[in-house]
């Protein structure tokens, strides 16, 4: 059930009457767990046998992690609760890959070899909602997490819906106590939340949706055979479409989840004004980039700075962002373009890292009108490095990947290109307009800052817009597929 869809809003109407009308938390959790799984199960009814095993095993796991004394049979706990997290997720989505991948290196090299492909359907959501399992279980185990000793709370954790398809990654700190204790919903949370439902239903349909029609089919097939000035085109496309498609999804789950009175992570906040590629990282998809840290990036160079010493710390940090990001691209999909994305951004994370230890970044300018120059010049050259790289990310493969940049480069001496830049400068401005008003009053819901006829028009334009490129069933979400 999609979000962007005739079915999700007419769930969600009879969902929130419901929850409206029940007084008890109790019951009104009951109800999200309840509809949580409906959810789940519009998308493949199957699905929901694997949310129940994760939040057992959370539930179980965490309770015996937190009354165990420090001792192995602590350590086996955590161990078999991981890899229960990581076994469904290598089995669901990386044994075909890795099959695959093992038989194509066997024949390269003489050995012959034939693939065991089995018919296994990925389940929606669930990188996500194993990355969140992971997480609240350390926690309990570092001690700075309570274990949650109510299977209702616990199950919700796992399952609920507005973040469980694409996010956002939520912490238990942050979540659980809402779940245990909130407040009955005010005005405020439902202006808010449809205000960023309406953000987010216009960068999903209006700006990614059609930047997506306006990509030509060859471009990430066949660039060779690409009009001429379709692919340079179609690489800035892609970068407009996966950001409205993606911010788009966090938005609306925000905003749902407000109506509920539940506060989720913000996930977005405007990384094309990113004026380096960690600072790009810290805008986007910050769930996910907060967990990398926390989880994979610091245990790391901590583990390798213990081994080795302090005298190796840069080597160690060039080490250590790029096993996280490369992991990273692994998360994302079973392709090994995914790889190569996530090594290329650890290559630049670990560059500017370096620059920034021997004190080349950053560049120290007096100049106010100097300052904002190098702003600008930073901000369109993380820009175009991102949207370079987000090429892997949607090319079907390595030697598509780089035949795209090589005819996008090629494009760039063609006269075509001024005749196709119109439509995507057009999107850009939409983004930029709602970013660009974000980040001046730093509030995801700043339109509501607006004069009231200023307001008024904003609404009318994004409603319509809305409502001239929707679809009874809406386009899917890219993350989704993750």
């Amino acid at each position: 059930m999609l979000f962007n869809s005739n079915a999700f809003l007419i769930f969600l109407a009879v969902v929130l009457i419901a929850y409206y009308s029940l007084r008890s938390l109790r019951w009104q959790n009951t109800l999200l767990l309840i509809i949580s799984y409906v959810f789940y199960a519009a998308w493949d009814w199957r699905f929901c046998v694997l949310l129940l095993i994760t939040s057992t095993v959370d539930f179980v796991a965490g309770r015996r992690l937190a009354d165990l004394p420090a001792s192995r049979q602590r350590q086996m706990t955590l161990a078999v609760g991981l890899a229960v997290n990581l076994g469904m997720l290598f089995f669901f989505k990386y044994f075909n890959f890795f099959v695959d991948s093992a038989v194509q290196g066997l024949n390269s090299i003489g050995i012959s070899a034939s693939p065991v492909t089995f018919a296994i359907i990925l389940p929606v959501g669930i990188s996500f909602y194993t990355f969140q399992s992971i997480a609240y279980k350390l926690d309990v185990y570092r001690g700075i997490q309570e274990p949650e000793r109510d299977p209702l709370i616990m199950g919700l954790f796992t399952a609920y819906f507005p973040q469980l398809v694409a996010g956002p990654i939520e912490r238990a700190a942050h979540i659980l106590p809402q779940f245990r204790q909130r407040s009955a919903v005010t005005r405020e949370q439902i202006e808010s939340g449809v205000v960023l439902i309406l953000i987010g239903l216009f960068r999903k349909v209006v700006i990614a949706d059609v930047a997506a029609s306006l990509i030509n089919s060859q471009v990430f097939t066949t660039p060779d055979t690409a009009p001429a000035g379709r692919v340079l085109v179609g690489v800035y496309l892609y970068a407009l479409q996966i950001y409205g498609d993606f911010a788009g999804y966090s938005d609306i789950a925000r905003g749902v989840s407000r109506l509920f009175g539940i506060e989720l992570f913000e996930n977005f906040n405007q990384p094309y004004f990113a004026r380096n590629i960690a600072e790009f990282w810290r805008r986007w998809h910050i769930s996910l980039s907060t967990w990398l840290r926390d989880y994979l990036f610091l245990p790391i160079s901590r583990s390798l700075l213990r081994r080795y010493g302090n005298n190796r710390a840069t080597p160690i940090m060039v080490v250590s962002n790029l096993a996280t990001m490369t992991i990273s691209g692994l998360w994302h999909g079973t392709n090994w373009t995914f790889v190569v994305w996530g090594f290329l951004h650890g290559v630049m994370l670990a560059g500017h890292r370096f620059l920034n230890i021997q004190k080349v970044l950053p560049i120290r300018i007096k100049s106010v009108w100097g300052k904002r120059i190098i702003s600008l010049i930073g901000i369109a050259v993380t820009f175009h490095t991102v949207a370079i790289t987000w090429v892997f990310f949607r090319a079907p493969s390595i030697e598509v990947a780089f035949e795209v940049l090589s005819r996008a480069v090629v494009d760039l001496r063609t006269r075509e290109i001024i005749f196709q830049v119109g439509r995507p400068l057009f999107l850009f401005a939409l983004v930029f307009a709602v970013d660009g008003l974000q980040a001046y009053y730093q509030d995801h819901t700043a339109i509501r800052r607006l004069p009231l006829w200023a307001r008024s028009l904003a609404y009318v334009v994004i409603v319509y817009s809305i409502c001239s490129f929707w679809g009874s069933i809406g386009a899917p979400f890219i993350y989704a597929q993750f």
